[in-house]
């Protein structure tokens, strides 16, 4: 480790703090015994955790100006966790805010995705899991709806209604078999999801969509995301608001909670017990996947060095998205593929090119195969999302919008190299 005094940086680092004393008061109301402790040093009681988590959300939605004088219909994604059931209480309150608060002009609905099919579940333990989550959000009052993962676009249905098709599910099932590693899998689930999502939000007449990720998760995403090659998309995907996606924004109002502080404020306010709903990401190794490499080493890292997630927070908001012409036909983030002299892409390419004797968009020929549909692909992706294709085994599995997608842009761009030299270039 870097260090300018000579002892290995040891001074740079600030180790965990003792703990507050038993019987310390609430930091805040300086009267109530502390009956939490957050961050190591900070102490609060139940009453003033409760406002401060309720204050922080307002002033988050607040500072967005999203929601204004009209009232907004917003899809709350739901998973079963202790930070979707505080999002979803958080959401309450301000919905039903008394004339000391100003009240949030929101109509939320609920929507669960089934995701079992990829763990292999049975059709009666995802129907008990439909259950459970429709008893933990009933006495929230809002409408809840369930939606299968799905390769293709499939609607929402009341979650009382929810059945189980296994046509979709051998789709899904071939899709993901075909993908080599785990980390691609992993990448490929978020993305499917998001195009979930956006496809139920539009059905549902929806234009917001809110997602429970708090600090920490921010912080693994940010990790990983840079692992991965994202750079040029981190800033969205990390970001408070997400407009990527037509006619929908994605928000993240609890990015500026920890993952303790969410769960401690869903207990404290009386939510009901989360449900464990069993996903690829937690049945999986801790070594399996880069995903879970970083939420392990963050997790660790922030028991011992409680500025672990709040540092790598701060730091990801610096990251910016570079505005691109023509967007990712996958995740529809910019496109940071288009080569540039001495560019590491150029650099990562060639040394591809060397080590397999071909070129990475290369195909067999005229014939339509699946290294031709893989080459008219990896076009039109960003890096992250190439390196998602270039690990499934027949991308002929891969949702028919993203193919579509890809055509179009092929399309585009065989036109405007047709034309372009009737264009006007910015510089004349």
């Amino acid at each position: 480790m870097c260090s300018t005094g000579g002892d290995d940086g040891e001074t740079l680092l600030n180790p965990k703090p003792p703990l507050p004393e038993k019987g310390t008061l609430c930091r805040k109301c300086k009267t109530s015994k502390a009956q939490v402790i957050l961050q190591i040093k900070d102490a609060y009681c139940k009453e003033c955790l409760i406002a401060l988590c309720n204050h922080k959300f307002r002033a988050i939605l607040g500072k967005s100006r999203i929601f204004g004088n009209e009232q907004k219909s917003v899809l709350v994604a739901f998973s079963g966790s202790a930070s979707s059931l505080a999002l979803l209480k958080l959401l309450s309150d301000a919905v039903a805010a008394g004339p000391s608060h100003r009240r949030i002009m929101a109509c939320p609905k609920i929507i669960y995705i089934d995701e079992g099919a990829l763990l292999g579940m049975s059709a009666e333990e995802r129907l008990t899991k439909c259950k459970e989550i429709l008893e933990v959000t009933a006495g929230f009052g809002f409408p809840v709806y369930a939606v299968p993962l799905n390769v293709q676009d499939s609607s929402p249905v009341d979650i009382t209604n929810y059945e189980i098709h296994g046509n979709t599910d051998d789709k899904l099932k071939s899709l993901f078999e075909s993908v080599s590693d785990t980390t691609s899998k992993l990448d490929l689930l978020n993305r499917l999801r998001c195009n979930v999502l956006s496809s139920c939000a539009q059905q549902l007449k929806t234009s917001l969509v809110m997602l429970a990720d708090n600090s920490t998760s921010v912080a693994v995403k940010i990790l990983s995301g840079v692992s991965l090659g994202k750079g040029a998309s981190i800033s969205l995907e990390t970001g408070f608001s997400d407009s990527r996606h037509s006619d929908v924004t994605f928000l993240r109002p609890l990015r500026d909670f920890t993952s303790k502080e969410a769960t401690i404020f869903s207990i404290f306010s009386g939510c009901p017990k989360s449900v464990f709903v069993p996903s690829l990401l937690t049945m999986s190794k801790m070594d399996s996947s880069i995903q879970r490499l970083t939420e392990t080493f963050i997790v660790n890292l922030q028991n011992e060095f409680p500025s672990t997630v709040s540092t790598v927070y701060r730091t990801g908001e610096k990251f910016c998205s570079t505005p691109s012409n023509q967007p990712c036909a996958f995740c529809l983030g910019p496109l940071d593929t288009v080569h540039k002299p001495c560019s590491a892409l150029e650099a990562t390419d060639f040394s591809r090119e060397l080590s397999t004797g071909k070129k990475p968009e290369s195909s067999c020929g005229s014939c339509d195969c699946k290294n031709k549909l893989r080459s008219t692909l990896v076009q039109t992706l960003c890096y992250s999302c190439r390196l998602i294709v270039c690990s499934v085994d027949n991308p002929e599995l891969l949702p028919s919008t993203v193919l579509e997608n890809a055509r179009e842009a092929q399309s585009f761009s065989k036109m405007k190299s047709q034309i372009e030299e009737f264009l006007i270039s910015e510089g004349e």
